[in-house]
């Protein structure tokens, strides 16, 4: 049997994001109250996002609406 799919209500909220151990102006992803992950600016260009709490699998994009679409995909590969 297959799954039905569903659709989320994502939210995303400009906040302060800890990353190796230097906050910076980033943005949260929010399922609800619980958060998804964050995508922070890359010094050299571009964007990183990360699962909450998850810094070393990071996803790095050109641009931010690539960036949140992979750590969307790797949330729901995981947690779903």
């Amino acid at each position: 049997m297959s799954k039905k799919s569903r659709d989320l209500q994502i939210t995303v909220k400009e906040e302060k994001v800890m990353y190796q151990g230097q906050v910076i102006e980033g943005t949260g992803l929010y399922f609800g109250k619980k958060i998804l992950g964050n995508v922070i600016p890359n010094k050299k260009g571009g964007y990183i996002g990360f699962l909450n709490g998850d810094e070393n699998n990071i996803f790095k994009a050109k641009y931010f609406d690539e960036c949140v679409e992979s750590l969307l995909k790797e949330w729901n590969l995981h947690h779903n």
